[in-house]
């Protein structure tokens, strides 16, 4: 075997197994936030209103993520790190779309807030007629 040979080999290998423990990785990540998500619904099953906000902003502390609570109509009810008032309609996104279906979506995208590449993950609380997502 020659050394070109050799080289795309081994180019060959390192890209295929990159991709395999990317995609391994990924999963793993949206397990690991999907967890996290229902331990967070837990804790703010039964807080009111008006608490909600201070409540998000513990449990995002708790979990170590960033969490936001989402309406049936996709406005931000709470976010553990920006105004709700200020942000937009989260009802389109990837994630929630597919939570409301399925009771779990995860979309792994851009985002605007932060300007760089990020996983989702939303989870319908299925308690509520029309469900709610954190």
């Amino acid at each position: 075997m020659n050394a070109t040979a050799v080289v795309v080999f081994l180019i060959v290998v390192v890209s295929y197994l990159e991709l395999e423990l990317k995609e391994q990785i990924v999963v793993d990540a949206a397990r690991d936030l999907e967890a996290r998500a229902r331990l967070v619904q837990q804790t703010l099953h039964d807080t009111k209103p008006a608490d909600l906000q201070r409540a998000v902003e513990l449990a995002a502390g708790h979990s170590g993520t960033r969490v936001t609570v989402i309406a049936h109509d996709g406005g931000v009810l709470a976010d553990s790190e920006a105004i709700p008032a200020d942000m937009e309609s989260h009802g389109e996104r990837p994630e929630v779309v597919q939570a409301r279906l399925g009771g779990v979506g995860t979309s792994a995208r851009f985002s605007d807030t932060r300007r760089k590449d990020f996983l989702f993950v939303a989870v319908a609380d299925s308690r509520y007629p029309r469900a709610e997502v954190v």
